[in-house]
């Protein structure tokens, strides 16, 4: 089953231009050149941390209006050959999941080589498959999307300015500093969001 998109964060930027690899650290042009926007960061606001945390928090609020969703609805594919509610909704427990540990391990110098934190990407298709969602309870997935996002906020709030300047290299995308994931982090949120619940 094809998911809506896939959603890994790709920086771009502003000219749309992508930036350059680091080797083994980047260095001063390097850093200049990590993209400033995202695929993700239009949905926000105002593309900042500050912004993402308070829209983050704004999310989180919407959990009473998933809930109204049965479970039968949750499991029906968006589209045909689309993935449904509950696989969405799956898709961001996996996307909260893999970015928990950028937001911490960019944090802790023992993790970066070079100043650079490295980190695989992952296969959405298959985390989401291989999780069973579609099977699984919508209000047990809910609950678990809730209380892993409440678990991301502090690291969010608590991240150092130095620290959210790290430069993140995330399977074979280019650098990007940790600020910026985590705006992308949140409009990727927003972005699923309103697939569940259209306006």
């Amino acid at each position: 089953m094809d998911g809506a998109t896939h959603c890994e964060p790709l920086g771009e930027r502003r000219s749309g231009a992508l930036t350059p690899d680091c080797d083994a650290s980047c260095d001063a042009t390097t850093i200049r050149a990590m993209p400033d926007v995202t695929t993700y960061s239009r949905y926000l606001k105002e593309p900042t941390v500050p912004a993402a945390i308070r829209e983050l928090e704004e999310a989180l609020k919407l959990v009473p209006k998933l809930l109204t969703i049965s479970d039968a609805d949750a499991a029906a594919p968006l589209a045909p050959g689309k993935w449904s509610r509950k696989q969405v909704l799956g898709h961001l427990l996996d996307s909260a999941v893999n970015n928990h540990q950028r937001f911490i391990r960019a944090q802790i110098p023992a993790h970066l080589a070079g100043g650079t934190l490295r980190l695989d990407s992952y296969a959405q298709d298959e985390w989401v498959e291989k999780q069973r969602y579609a099977q699984r309870p919508w209000q047990e997935l809910v609950d678990l999307w809730r209380g892993l996002n409440h678990h991301i906020l502090p690291v969010m709030q608590g991240a150092s300015a130095a620290s959210l300047e790290t430069p993140c290299v995330i399977g074979t995308h280019p650098p990007m500093r940790l600020g910026l994931i985590v705006v992308d982090y949140v409009g990727h949120v927003k972005h699923h969001l309103a697939q569940i619940l259209p306006s």
